[in-house]
């Protein structure tokens, strides 16, 4: 968010890769202490559609470098959390 009101405010007082390595890390640990992921599925598919219109609107908003491709792009990004879902509920 601060970057966005301040462009490169983060790339030049924080290191994104080391944040996204730490995700990284605790993702994979989280998915080896994980035994079953059924908790109440209606609530992440409801919550996956919601993140995903939110991050459409926003691909939409910041995407006119897309081009003619901004309506797709928008459109692929609508399904992306839908689809991590199914990928970590897929046994």
């Amino acid at each position: 968010m601060v970057d966005l009101v301040r462009p490169g405010f983060v790339a030049r007082f924080f290191s994104v890769h080391i944040f996204l390595l730490g995700v990284i890390v605790f993702g994979v640990w989280w998915g080896a202490v994980i035994e079953e992921y059924s908790d109440r599925p209606r609530i992440q598919q409801i919550m996956a559609m919601v993140f995903g219109f939110l991050f459409a609107i926003i691909t939409w908003n910041l995407g006119s470098a897309f081009g003619g491709w901004r309506l797709i792009v928008s459109a692929v990004v609508f399904f992306v959390p839908l689809l991590v879902l199914r990928l970590i509920r897929y046994k």
